[in-house]
């Protein structure tokens, strides 16, 4: 085997040798012998295999959106109603500023240009269930150890914050926010523990501090940061991740931060290669050694005609798999169907786009014509804000080679400044 694999070498990219000498070096200057260059490859190809295995054997659940899941659940022939997402996919999440693609900037404001990222991670990050010890305060029946159902993963979310507005302090006020939700709703279905609450006060930080462990979050500073630290990322999970914990998901928002300067070096250096071809081989290897679900999120520049879809601004090798290559879009048409495939390796070596989310922001009346600034300022800001409040943002469901693209459906969420994500 090891002979095979001596043969495979020469036919990897720069870009994998240089992450396996990285790995394999440990200080030795004249760069890593062939021996531990196979020695790493044959660590990636059991990776590959234990999650050829999980990829049928340990699916990573719902979305916990319940439209959102229905919808894929009556499009997709492989989800089902214990996970209607599959290890590798690869959802997108495009809409223009203030439409929810993002999360809520302050308590008091429903620009909600993280939440749904934020969702995700968070139903990511925690267990399946919770035991903890709850006692009512209206009875004095003695503590009961329940077991809270919290619908997560239980899995490591890796987070790259390329606006660098992610705050983990309102990541805390929300898991705190849905444990305090779920012991209610537990609660109210057991008479001897109505208006119960945990016996030990530190029990709900403690389980928040718990999911947070989880988190990995990063700030690149360009595209070329951001592939970087793709790359070796399996490095870095080796040693700051508890053994029994796996990657569950990797969020990039947003893969567009950095285009205009890419494009500036572009133009000004066309011989050189783009960036974001880097980016595109990390999360391919990523996603066939490792098998997280990726969510992308993407700036909406330009309506694609009449519709309610955007076109892509993003250059290849970033698949636009909605708009033919003839178009001129932008973009790489890319068919995971095409793609090789081998028995240990469900998942090839590409980045197909399988889920892809347009989002249309709630719209909010404007001042009326006349209105001076001290009415802004006072009763009409407030009624313009508690309309922001309220506004509720709509998501277009779409997936490739399905009804050839079109809309397969529509679900709608509002931006809550305590509760987060609410699906209307």
């Amino acid at each position: 085997m090891a002979t095979a694999l001596a043969s495979q070498i020469d036919c990897w990219t720069g870009l994998e040798v240089r992450a396996l000498a990285a790995l394999t070096t440990r200080g030795c200057r004249r760069g890593p012998t062939r021996a531990a260059v196979i020695e790493a490859r044959l660590g990636t190809l059991t990776r590959q295999f234990v999650n050829a295995v999980r990829y049928y054997t340990a699916p990573p659940g719902p979305t916990f959106i319940s439209r959102l899941d229905k919808l894929i659940l009556d499009h997709d022939q492989q989800a089902s109603l214990e996970s209607t997402l599959q290890r590798g996919d690869v959802l997108e999440i495009q809409g223009g500023p203030s439409t929810g693609k993002t999360e809520v900037r302050s308590p008091a404001s429903n620009c909600a240009d993280r939440q749904l990222c934020i969702f995700l991670a968070i139903t990511t990050l925690l267990p399946a269930t919770w035991q903890v010890e709850l006692k009512s305060t209206s009875s004095s029946r003695p503590a009961q150890t329940v077991e809270i159902a919290l619908s997560g993963r239980n899995r490591s979310v890796v987070y790259f914050d390329s606006d660098g507005a992610l705050q983990v302090g309102r990541i805390a006020v929300l898991i705190r926010s849905y444990l305090l939700r779920r012991i209610r709703a537990h609660t109210d279905k057991v008479p001897s523990l109505y208006n119960a609450v945990p016996t030990r006060p530190t029990a709900i930080d403690e389980m928040v501090n718990r999911s947070l462990g989880r988190l990995h979050l990063f700030r690149p500073s360009s595209t070329v940061s951001l592939a970087a630290t793709l790359t070796t990322l399996p490095a870095y999970l080796q040693t700051h991740d508890r053994s029994d914990v796996e990657l569950g998901m990797v969020i990039v928002d947003s893969l567009s931060a950095f285009h205009w300067q890419d494009a500036f070096a572009l133009e000004s250096d066309p011989a050189s290669a783009h960036a974001l071809r880097y980016v595109v081989q990390a999360l391919g290897t990523l996603r066939r050694i490792l098998s997280p679900v990726f969510v992308v999120t993407n700036w909406a520049l330009a309506r694609f005609g009449s519709t309610p879809f955007y076109r892509q601004h993003l250059h290849a090798p970033w698949p636009t798999p909605f708009v033919p290559p003839s178009s001129g879009a932008g973009g790489t048409r890319v068919d995971p169907s095409e793609a090789p495939f081998e028995p240990t390796d469900p998942l090839p070596a590409v980045v197909p786009v399988t889920l892809h989310l347009t989002l249309l922001p709630g719209l909010t009346a404007p001042f009326p014509p006349g209105a001076s600034l001290e009415s802004v300022r006072g009763e009409r800001g407030v009624e313009r804000e508690q309309q922001r409040r309220e506004a509720v943002t709509t998501a277009i469901l779409r997936k490739p080679g399905v009804l050839d693209g079109q809309e397969l459906g529509r679900f709608g969420f509002r931006i809550d400044a305590v509760e987060g994500l609410v699906a209307e």
